[in-house]
């Protein structure tokens, strides 16, 4: 049982979601790129569950639900790096690890926000 008053806080401030709520892809999509210092004007490449910016080699994937198949396809884009919400894997561990280490295999780094 976790009795110290800062650890509480900070397992709190840990399962909160940092996304506002009523956020849309697009919002997040800009925000995401402005923090990277990435222009909005960038050319963007859409797909299904992800887009990619060629000038920068990233995906930004926004989707919900994380599955095995979508990273394959993410990887398939041959990006040097990822960026990924946290809520997409919900509360499967070893999902995420696994697609982590797919991709530390494969030479892409892999922010998960």
């Amino acid at each position: 049982m976790v009795s110290d008053p800062e650890e509480i806080r900070q397992q709190a401030l840990a399962n909160l979601d940092p996304l506002e709520e009523g956020a849309t892809d697009d919002d997040l999509l800009t925000e995401l790129l402005l923090k990277r210092g990435i222009s909005p004007l960038a050319q963007i490449e859409r797909h299904d569950n992800f887009c990619f910016i060629p000038s920068e080699k990233l995906v930004i994937c926004l989707v919900h639900s994380m599955a095995e198949e979508l990273f394959a396809t993410i990887l398939a884009a041959k990006p040097s790096s990822i960026i990924i919400l946290d809520r997409a894997f919900g509360d499967d561990i070893n999902l995420k690890v696994n697609l982590l280490l797919q991709a530390e295999r494969q030479g892409v780094e892999v922010e998960v926000v």
